[in-house]
């Protein structure tokens, strides 16, 4: 049953894997099993309607907070890992985007999914990505907001509005649209 739980990880939804390790919970007699279980796939299901984000400085918060602190700007999610080579072949091409609206009235945002610690901060100096809204998610495997989001591939982007309305779940990529998609919503308001 232990074996079987890396498929569920990878292919089931939240309230599907909480029904298995429930299940996991009740038929077994190893809680150092469960334990190590829990620690190898984050399981943590009490927050599961929450994305729980930390930042460099090791400041926690939701990713509503996060929406929240950001409101009346725009905002560009880049989700994305160290261990994706499309995430990490495209940063030069979003820090560029970046420079590019500094005058403009949006936030560029980085959230590190499905990653160990030490390979995110690792990768934010190798891809000199400085920005203060790097974030990592602490508990991708379990959120529900991962999957409302409708998120399945990384890189994947979004685009708020300064009302904090999600006005794109499938934005374009930096060096591939992204410049004129940005410029055609803010000219728009």
């Amino acid at each position: 049953m232990f074996n079987a739980y890396n498929g569920i990880d990878q292919n089931f939804r939240v309230k599907d894997k909480e029904k298995y390790f429930k299940k996991l919970q009740e038929s077994t007699t190893s809680i150092e099993q469960l334990e190590k279980l829990k620690k190898e796939y984050k399981l943590d299901f009490s927050k599961s309607n929450k994305l729980v984000l930390t930042n460099l400085k090791r400041d926690t918060l939701t990713y509503n907070n996060l929406l929240e602190n950001n409101k009346g700007k725009w905002l560009y999610i880049d989700f994305q890992a160290s261990w994706c080579k499309p995430c990490r072949k495209i940063m030069p091409e979003s820090i560029k985007l970046k420079k590019e609206f500094k005058e403009e009235n949006i936030e560029f945002i980085y959230l590190n999914f499905n990653d160990k610690k030490e390979n995110w901060e690792k990768a934010i100096e190798e891809d000199r990505n400085s920005s203060s809204q790097n974030y990592f998610i602490e508990n991708g495997n379990t959120s529900k907001v991962i999957e409302d989001l409708g998120i399945k591939t990384i890189p994947h982007y979004l685009i708020y509005n300064p009302n904090g309305e999600l006005v794109n779940g499938f934005a374009n990529r930096p060096g591939q649209g992204a410049k004129e998609q940005l410029k055609k919503l803010i000219m728009e308001k």
